[in-house]
């Protein structure tokens, strides 16, 4: 249904839409900080894991602010430095898992002795 309605010179068309609640999803912006309280729902870390986290993005230069007994970490900045962790650690992964004379050996169905992995 529309409805016209005039003001001054302008004209403004006005639509009415019936829509289910259930399909309409608001999405809020991550908070700013990040702490042991907000981590799960915030960056999808446990507590606990959060702890060891942070004391890694720590020393590896990342900020913190504490507030009393709270530590906090920028949102933004501490889910930079976890996808640059991640992603390091599944390339380090990958290099590892995957040495060609291996592959090689096991395609001639030879098994490794000595050498630089003995």
């Amino acid at each position: 249904m529309s409805i016209l309605r005039s003001r001054g010179s302008s004209r403004k068309k006005f639509v009415t839409l019936t829509v289910p609640e259930n399909a309409i999803q608001i999405c809020a912006p991550p908070p700013a900080f990040t702490h042991s309280l907000n981590c799960e729902f915030t960056v999808g870390v446990l507590p606990g894991a959060f702890s060891s986290l942070l004391i890694q993005y720590v020393a590896a230069g990342g900020r913190r602010v504490k507030l009393g007994r709270t530590v906090a970490v920028e949102t933004a900045a501490f889910v930079s430095w976890l996808t640059r962790r991640e992603t390091t650690v599944a390339n380090d992964a990958a290099d590892e898992a995957i040495d060609p004379d291996d592959v090689l050996a096991a395609e001639l169905g030879l098994e490794r002795v000595g050498g630089r992995h003995g």
